[in-house]
């Protein structure tokens, strides 16, 4: 199974010039723990975590999250799902974005731990 099959399409980002207190309301809107950060042309820039943001310190309401966001290890569509698994263990996230390929870094979804999960075949015994 390859990451295309199970992959979310179109995922919640947020432009790299956009402020903080936007990618805080799109994390609550849709209950994420992170965001993609993606530049004017869909590639990626980074990752925007909860934890990112609580490291704000700045009181003013025009921060951007351009300079916040982690570099995040990515997926391609065509990856196989156990080699994407083994990386976000490795790296410690739960979510990746996927892009178009390892040279152009189009955004074209994302992939969780709740993707996986909800495509692990449980044997009969379990079910």
């Amino acid at each position: 199974m390859n990451v295309s099959e199970i992959m979310t399409d179109e995922p919640v980002s947020i432009k790299e010039g956009e402020f903080v207190t936007r990618a805080r309301q799109l994390m609550r809107d849709y209950l994420l723990r992170s965001l993609v950060v993606v530049d004017e042309e869909n590639r990626l820039v980074g990752m925007l975590s909860d934890q990112d943001i609580l490291r704000i310190t700045s009181t003013r309401s025009n921060v951007t999250v351009g300079g916040y966001a982690s570099q995040s290890p990515t997926v391609t569509p065509d990856m196989n799902i156990i080699k994407a698994a083994k990386l976000m263990v490795q790296s410690k996230q739960n979510r990746v974005p996927v892009v178009k390929s390892t040279t152009d870094r189009t955004v074209v979804g994302v992939l969780s731990n709740v993707d996986i999960l909800r495509n692990v075949e449980v044997p009969k015994k379990y079910s």
